[in-house]
């Protein structure tokens, strides 16, 4: 760990939660994995790609906080247990997704109080975790509206 900068370890250690979670999450792995959900006219494939846009944002300015703090970026490869999804039809990886996003914003939550400290990264972990709220909200609504 490199440690150029004022943030400690604690600080480090969620933003690097953080970047993994945003880079690395079921909703990134089902989009990579199953590139044709994005071809399909379908809303909960319009949500899944608008909720990985929205990650990719936000794991931009996590690494950017991290690149300034002099902190190698790697997040790592995807969970071995999520090529189980591999050969799921569209309900039920949503349904996966639904669920791999509630865990995440548990995580993020974690990250929220370890970030207490640092007012700016507080608030941005808080926007994170509530833009996670609104993607499992629109996320369920495009499964029972469907």
């Amino acid at each position: 760990m490199a440690m150029n900068s004022e943030y400690d370890v604690r600080v480090i250690d969620a933003l690097r939660r953080l970047l993994r979670i945003l880079c690395r999450g079921m909703a990134n792995y089902a989009l990579d994995s199953h590139r044709w959900l994005t071809e399909l006219d379908d809303p909960r494939c319009e949500a899944l790609t608008n909720l990985l846009a929205d990650r990719e944002r936000y794991a931009k300015l996590i690494a950017e906080k991290l690149d300034a703090a002099g902190e190698t970026l790697d997040v790592g490869a995807y969970p071995l247990e999520f090529s189980a999804a591999n050969d799921l039809g569209l309900d039920y990886l949503y349904e996966v997704v639904q669920q791999s996003q509630r865990e995440d914003m548990a995580v993020v939550s974690q990250c929220v109080a370890d970030l207490t400290s640092w007012p700016e990264l507080k608030d941005l972990s808080e926007e994170i975790l509530g833009n996670m709220q609104g993607h499992v909200e629109l996320l369920a609504k495009n499964v029972t509206g469907y």
